[in-house]
């Protein structure tokens, strides 16, 4: 079991990832932060995977809304901690710089290790910390329920989302 304190920023920092896909409208499965293999928690059904990644690059479709979810968890946990988990959100790191390479000038991929790759990266952080800052009650909620349940499926979670919004419209 984690210490409390490193649960806590787990809960946030996939909080933050399943509050960036609720809002940039990608759907997952399920929320959690029980740990396995290589990772201390995940939002499960995002869409990530490396070859869709590839091939929208190739017919020219730029992945950003990708890039901002992958950075809205270790913006969130940031928030969350005043300090950044550069060891702990290493995956996100580098899936973030796999769209970026995979964007190019053209929007076809080939930057490498460019400006323009560090450019797209450096707009997702910025992107995610502006969702996060407008929408950080949503993520503080979902980080609380997932410190009680660890686990929320994604009926459970627009429902919170849903009750979310319905307190702050008062």
């Amino acid at each position: 079991m984690k210490k409390k304190n490193g649960l806590e920023a787990t809960a946030y920092h996939e909080a933050g990832h399943a509050v960036a896909c609720f809002f940039l409208q990608r759907l997952f499965r399920f929320v959690t932060i029980k740990t396995g293999g290589d990772f201390l928690g995940r939002v499960v059904g995002r869409p990530s995977d490396y070859r869709r990644r590839l091939k929208m690059a190739e017919k020219g479709f730029v992945c950003t809304n990708d890039a901002i979810i992958s950075a809205a968890g270790p913006e969130a946990e940031r928030k969350y901690k005043g300090r950044r988990n550069h060891r702990g959100a290493s995956g996100d790191y580098r899936m973030i710089l796999d769209i970026a390479r995979g964007v190019g000038e053209d929007g076809c991929g080939g930057m490498e290790n460019s400006p323009m790759a560090k450019a797209v990266a450096d707009a997702s952080f910025k992107e995610a910390r502006i969702l996060l800052d407008f929408r950080w009650p949503f993520v503080e909620r979902v980080a609380r329920e997932l410190l009680g349940r660890e686990t929320l499926y994604h009926e459970e979670f627009i429902s919170l989302m849903m009750e979310q919004a319905a307190g702050e419209g008062r």
